[in-house]
């Protein structure tokens, strides 16, 4: 297990990293407002600062309400729609990395279909490495199975691993939701269309959302999104050991 815990740990890391990103207008502001509650501390007793205190205290709620400001505010929605986008591409290469550690290091728990058990290999990956098999399998199941797709990831893990996921309906929506958003970021522009209406049709989000309607996402959903991604990691990983 230390291999596909090992997975998971990364995916940990790439996570916090993506919330440095989300995080540091938080961490300049904090900066900048310490220094300046810093002077305030050191001469709040010399009486020709005591002019200048309101007009501190009036700059220190400014910059630590700086994010609202309507010249920014449309800056940090840029900024979660992204954060989006890296966590579902996180997710995804968490999942393949999985994979091929799986094949790799412990194939018996692999059940093959019966059309899967000769695979084609693409012979032109040996000009510049030396892949492992888990490497050649997952690159000939690239069609067939995609991992920024919840539903093609459940039958993955029932039909391949013998491993029947099962999430609340709340935790499932959000996964879709959070997958089609970030196909209509990537693709879109950040706007709805018929594909993403298509994808969250069965899910509670089916009239949430217009045709055309610009995505802008807030800080609170970019969390929520990351917890249901992260907790359906340890999910998966959990499922694995008991088969291990």
């Amino acid at each position: 297990m230390e291999n596909l815990n090992s997975v998971k740990e990364n995916f940990e890391e790439n996570l916090k990293m993506i919330d440095q990103i989300i995080n540091i207008g938080d961490d300049v502001g904090n900066l900048v407002v310490s220094l300046l509650e810093g002077l305030e501390k050191k001469y709040e007793n010399m009486p020709a600062f005591l002019e200048y205190k309101n007009k501190l205290n009036t700059t220190i709620e400014t910059i630590r309400n700086i994010k609202e400001h309507k010249s920014l505010k449309k800056k940090y929605e840029i900024i979660h729609n992204q954060a989006l986008v890296l966590i579902v591409e996180n997710f995804e290469s968490f999942l393949n990395s999985l994979v091929k550690n799986i094949i790799d290091k412990y194939p018996s728990i692999i059940t093959w279909p019966e059309s899967k058990k000769k695979l084609p290999v693409d012979v032109t990956l040996l000009r510049y490495s030396a892949p492992t098999v888990g490497e050649l399998v997952l690159t000939s199941l690239k069609g067939e199975v995609n991992f920024q797709d919840l539903k093609s990831t459940l039958r993955f893990f029932e039909e391949y691993l013998s491993i029947n996921i099962e999430l609340e309906d709340s935790g499932k929506d959000l996964m879709i939701l959070g997958e089609a958003l970030r196909n209509i970021i990537v693709h879109n522009n950040s706007k709805v269309d018929h594909g993403f209406l298509n994808q969250v049709r069965d899910t509670t989000y089916k009239t949430k959302y217009k045709d055309k309607e610009e995505i802008k996402l807030e800080k609170e959903e970019y969390e929520n999104f990351k917890r249901v991604f992260l907790d359906f990691a340890k999910v998966i990983i959990s499922e694995l050991s008991k088969k291990i």
